[in-house]
């Protein structure tokens, strides 16, 4: 069954800008990852929202799939590949470490994970070519 978030259990995790992501949701009641993009989420907005919703599995499987899509950029796209990497291994780090953290330890080590896969997104999105791509593995990963 595909994520799904009601737009009271969005309000409650406090995102930054509720007013830009509450009419997404239309007349729904309900949103799943392929509708929110629909409506016009950003990858960032849909990653945040998995992963302070528990989906962090989900995350660290977005990073890896985006990951292996920037692997063969040429040597001209080294610096942006090498920014992308390490966000991705952040994330996939502090994602792992976070399945893994004592109840104390989750909200610092699961805003860490956020921060670093909101980071992966942002430098996958330099490339352009990445953009559409991203948001089909978002889909593919939460259908």
């Amino acid at each position: 069954m595909p994520p799904r978030i009601t737009l009271t259990a969005l309000l409650a995790l406090r995102p930054c800008d509720p007013d830009r992501l509450a009419p997404l949701f239309g007349k729904r009641k309900s949103l799943t990852v392929a509708q929110a993009l629909d409506a016009g989420a950003t990858v960032p907005d849909v990653l945040w929202v998995l992963a302070h919703a528990g989906h962090l599995p989900t995350v660290v499987a977005f990073a890896e799939a985006c990951a292996a899509r920037v692997a063969h950029h040429t040597a001209a796209d080294a610096p942006r590949a090498a920014a992308y990497a390490y966000a991705t291994d952040a994330a996939l780090a502090y994602a792992t470490a976070a399945t893994h953290a004592t109840a104390a330890a989750y909200p610092t080590v699961a805003a860490a994970a956020e921060r670093a896969a909101t980071a992966a997104a942002n430098a996958a999105a330099t490339f352009t070519a990445e953009r559409e791509a991203q948001t089909q593995i978002l889909r593919d990963l939460t259908t």
